[in-house]
């Protein structure tokens, strides 16, 4: 029987699987994705600027930061999302989130982004649907 770091390590892999296909999605409908060094993904060994003693493994947090046509977007594989009759706070595991930005601001990240109706994993329709938000995006 699998243990929970094992699983975890396999969710962790099938994130990033669903991740590379985005990217590849997108790539072919003319965007270009920052795919250098950490981008896209949580530090392995986070630790809150050095207010915890122990790291915290943040890899599994993930997001496609890309742009097409002057336009600059994070899609984000988990979104934050606010109750507006509790105004609890959420992050919404594997439901994709989009933020468009000119400069980006983790603030505005945080506070603007828009949460989709597309919960992980992707498919053909999925990925359509991604690209109509996108579109919609674009013409505000």
């Amino acid at each position: 029987m699998k243990g929970f770091l094992e699983i975890k390590q396999e969710y962790n892999e099938l994130r990033s699987l669903q991740r590379n296909e985005i990217i590849k999605y997108l790539e072919e409908n003319n965007f270009k994705v920052k795919k250098r060094g950490k981008s896209g993904r949580g530090d392995k060994y986070y630790t809150s600027g050095g207010r915890f003693g122990t790291s915290y493994d943040l890899s599994n947090w993930k997001w496609i930061d890309a742009s097409s046509n002057g336009k600059n977007f994070i899609i984000s594989l988990q979104c934050f999302d606010v109750d507006p009759n509790s105004y609890n706070h959420h992050v919404l595991m594997d439901r994709i989130g989009i933020y468009m930005y000119e400069k980006y601001n983790s603030y505005e990240a945080y506070t603007k982004m828009e949460v989709t109706e597309i919960d992980l994993p992707m498919d053909d329709i999925k990925k359509r649907q991604l690209m109509k938000i996108l579109e919609c995006m674009f013409n505000r």
